[in-house]
């Protein structure tokens, strides 16, 4: 169970089972002032794991029921938008924005590993909005971006396949 306070500033995690706290987090400024992706916590399809964007660069990731940060270091994810985990697979997918001349990027990593199972890279990106199918195989990301000559706005949609993908085919580098 998950509970929120402004007022103190802290996210708790609660075993349901012995009723005591497995972690408290300080809530960030987005997250008391509600602007933060609703839940704070996302949970895995298999509760194994808990993601959390604490501040804009960075994902934690916390194993359960332990609640100790997978591999003792967080995500690198500059600017990081938005999480979202498959609904049947260890995989977590996020977007970050571009900054300095960097385009914009979607990438998805399977966890524990952290190998990178996906990425896209996007330019003149306003929004992205990511889903995942409800079988796990594709993700979805709408993409709102702005035609620079014309000053309007177009959307695109990019899909992701993960039909039939295993971890062990996979010998993509491991993000940081």
């Amino acid at each position: 169970m998950v509970t929120f306070s402004p007022e103190q500033r802290s996210i708790k995690v609660w075993s349901l089972e012995t009723h005591k706290v497995l972690r408290t987090y300080e809530a960030n400024g987005r997250e008391c002032r509600g602007e933060g992706d609703w839940p704070f916590l996302k949970w895995s399809f298999d509760s194994k794991y808990v993601a959390r964007l604490p501040e804009k660069g960075r994902i934690t990731v916390f194993e359960v029921p332990s609640m100790t940060l997978l591999g003792n270091k967080s995500i690198i994810a500059n600017g990081c938008g938005q999480i979202a985990w498959s609904p049947s697979r260890s995989m977590l997918a996020y977007w970050c924005p571009e900054q300095n001349n960097v385009p914009a990027k979607v990438s998805v990593i399977s966890l524990p590993s952290r190998r990178l199972v996906a990425q896209k890279l996007l330019v003149n990106v306003q929004g992205v909005q990511m889903r995942w199918q409800k079988g796990g195989d594709f993700l979805e990301v709408k993409v709102n971006q702005l035609k620079p000559r014309t000053k309007t706005y177009l959307t695109n949609y990019e899909v992701f396949r993960f039909h039939g993908y295993t971890e062990s085919f996979s010998s993509a580098p491991v993000v940081p």
